[in-house]
């Protein structure tokens, strides 16, 4: 149901537009489209109040969900789109660029632990340069990708000194220096580690399946004995 004005037939200008799903907006219309500045209620309890083009968010807006997320930013045809700031429920917020509805470009992400990244995003994760502090203040610097530490980066512990080397999805790969005092007082390789680990977890993945295979064996030998046995007292 429309009230308000009509413009060859469509709703034009100010209006409020009630809908079979009990959801409302109020604003502004043109060829009976959301156009201009505009609120809308969902049936949910969440509402989005700013500017609309042609039935869309466009431009500057914001949105709360019935869950109590916000964002306040900008949109392009309906999504996210430029810079904004999303926040949590929790308290977590990320102030930074928007693409098609994705955390991309520059930006920052603060947790309620004392986690925080800032630099390079793509599809809602971190990728590119950046900088992150974990909760204990442990600070690692340099190229993610897809959400984890890969390529060149320094990783700063409080008191201690820096790790300075390569990643891969996590992990510490090659030649390592750990610095202290701006001095290198340890070399590491490593790739010669991951090997010796992943040797370590073989040989007790050998002796867990020597264990299980006994085990077994003397089960099916005990099931035997205990079958023979009963067929002797028949």
């Amino acid at each position: 149901m429309f009230e308000g004005h009509f413009s060859s037939g469509l709703p034009s200008g100010l209006g409020r537009h009630t809908f079979p799903s009990l959801e409302v907006y109020e604003g502004n219309h043109a060829n009976g489209l959301a156009n201009g500045q505009g609120k809308y209620h969902h049936g949910d309890g969440g509402c989005y109040e700013g500017d609309w083009k042609n039935g869309k968010h466009e431009g500057n807006g914001s949105e709360t969900w019935s869950n109590g997320e916000k964002y306040i930013g900008q949109y392009k045809n309906g999504l996210k789109h430029g810079n904004g700031t999303y926040i949590w429920i929790d308290g977590t917020k990320y102030e930074g660029q928007f693409v098609k509805g994705e955390r991309e470009g520059k930006g920052t992400y603060t947790g309620t632990n004392g986690e925080k990244y800032t630099g390079n995003w793509k599809g809602g994760m971190e990728h590119g340069q950046g900088v992150m502090k974990y909760e204990d203040g442990t600070v690692y610097s340099g190229e993610f990708k897809y959400g984890k530490k890969n390529g060149k980066g320094k990783m700063e512990i409080p008191k201690k000194g820096t790790w300075e080397g390569n990643w891969i999805n996590d992990r510490k790969v090659g030649v390592f220096n750990f610095i202290v005092n701006e001095e290198i007082v340890e070399t590491i390789d490593w790739d010669e580690i991951n090997r010796v680990g992943e040797r370590e977890i073989d040989e007790k993945d050998k002796v867990s399946n020597s264990v299980i295979s006994i085990e077994k064996w003397d089960k099916e030998n005990s099931i035997a004995e205990i079958a023979n046995n009963e067929a002797d007292t028949n």
